[in-house]
């Protein structure tokens, strides 16, 4: 019947099937992105994959084919470097050159930058620990003193150990003879980046660029404590939630996870050497 039909009606016999149309999985994937994007609006196509579990290829494709793109990266208005004298940069010792983070708090990196708020620099010191990214120390001020740096490494010793070493770059903040002696304190070593190799503290300058990017305009904050509570909350997000392409995971839950497997590796080893002490004992 449906082929005579079709016969006289001189059209393809396929034309008489009932054709069910699939809804657009483009569509459906660009609703997903989106919901991501919402909630962290400086991702990229790569993070935007691992948080989904999709191909980076084809999220790329769809953000593409309807315009999608993370928040413009912002310039960093640059400001002139304080000058250490060259008697003291003389004796100060690259220790990371050819050495990387084996372990939580093993290798930790301090830096400042600079915020514009309310007609004035305020100044942001943060300490990172370099194996898993994590911010595990920081304070805001209106100065750039070495005073800054001291209690943004404070902060982190109140929640964590001391690094073996921590590394900076060769302004006087990190130069002077009081950051030298609370490092002492601490038995952690100092190391500074090579004369002129700004990059070899690139941990922290990566850090800032997305830092400020995410945080978003200032002008949003009325005051001080405001400012003061949309930088904690970053952190949060950062140290917590925001994936990291190398770790492809957020910080703490990367430091969590080797914390975990140093812990099953540790308790192996104790059964193990329980176990040939016991067969020992019995042999005697």
């Amino acid at each position: 019947m449906r082929s005579r039909l079709s016969s006289t009606l001189g059209i393809p016999r396929s034309t008489g099937y009932y054709h069910h149309t699939l809804p657009d999985r483009d569509e459906a994937l660009r609703i997903r992105i989106e919901t991501v994007m919402k909630d962290n609006p400086a991702y990229g196509h790569e993070r935007i994959a691992m948080a989904l579990n999709e191909g980076t290829e084809r999220i790329r494709r769809v953000m593409r084919k309807f315009g999608l793109q993370p928040t413009i990266r912002r310039v960093k208005p640059w400001q002139k470097p304080e000058v250490t004298d060259n008697a003291v940069l003389a004796g100060l010792q690259n220790l990371i050159r050819d050495r990387r983070a084996e372990r939580p708090f093993h290798i930790w990196a301090s830096d400042f930058t600079y915020i514009w708020f309310n007609g004035m620099w305020y100044y942001l010191a943060t300490v990172l620990d370099i194996y898993n990214r994590e911010i595990v120390g920081w304070q805001l001020g209106k100065r750039s003193k070495a005073q800054l740096i001291h209690l943004a490494y404070c902060d982190a010793l109140s929640k964590h150990p001391p690094p073996g070493i921590l590394h900076v770059d060769r302004g006087s903040q990190y130069t002077a003879a009081s950051t030298k002696r609370l490092a002492a304190m601490t038995n952690t070593a100092m190391s500074y980046s090579d004369p002129g190799s700004p990059w070899q503290n690139g941990f922290q300058e990566s850090h800032y660029g997305n830092f400020k990017l995410e945080l978003g305009d200032t002008t949003r904050f009325e005051h001080e404590g405001e400012l003061f509570e949309g930088i904690a909350k970053q952190i949060y997000y950062y140290n917590h939630k925001r994936i990291h392409t190398a770790l492809r995971t957020n910080p703490v839950q990367y430091r969590k996870n080797y914390e975990q497997q140093n812990k099953r590796t540790t308790s192996t080893t104790d059964v193990r050497k329980s176990y040939r002490m016991g067969v020992g004992k019995s042999r005697g």
